[in-house]
């Protein structure tokens, strides 16, 4: 399977698309700030790793669809110890017409760099953008162009 970062004017082209063996599962309920249970892509339940700690309580609802990484259970290459989780999660389906959202929060920052890297290698100028936020809003602001090498 393929996830694929949307650009935001809802082009059919994605801006970004990485592959990863992803498996469908579905959520049952968050077991501690970074796991949660699911019913994995074999039907059983598993733990799953969920590298985000925020509350997520409008995203991670008992029943939601979710993608994740497989892995196996047991020890790791080399030094280290064993691995607890099936797998680490990366998207759950929103209701409503919200989509697929990402809940690896590592992710959008990847993302955000291959795009980055792609359209300064394409020779685009590339403007850098900083965040304001107030109690009811948040925008990303425009900054000076620079150069990205």
């Amino acid at each position: 399977m393929t996830a694929e970062v949307a650009r935001a004017d809802h082009d059919t082209e994605p801006a970004y698309r990485f592959d990863l063996p992803l498996s469908p599962g579905v959520f049952i309920r968050r077991a501690g700030r970074f796991t949660m249970e699911a019913r994995l892509s074999d039907g059983t339940p598993g733990l799953l790793h969920l590298p985000n700690g925020g509350r997520l309580q409008t995203v991670l609802l008992p029943g939601a669809r979710v993608l994740y990484r497989p892995r196996n259970r047991g020890p790791r290459k080399g030094e280290g110890p064993a691995r607890v989780t099936d797998g680490r999660a990366t998207l759950v389906e929103v209701a409503g017409d919200v989509g697929w959202v990402t809940v690896d929060a590592t992710l959008p920052a990847r993302a955000l760099s291959h795009i980055l890297r792609a359209a300064a290698g394409a020779g685009l100028k590339v403007v850098a953008y900083h965040l304001e936020a107030s109690p009811d809003r948040i925008r990303l602001a425009r900054r000076p162009p620079v150069e990205l090498s």
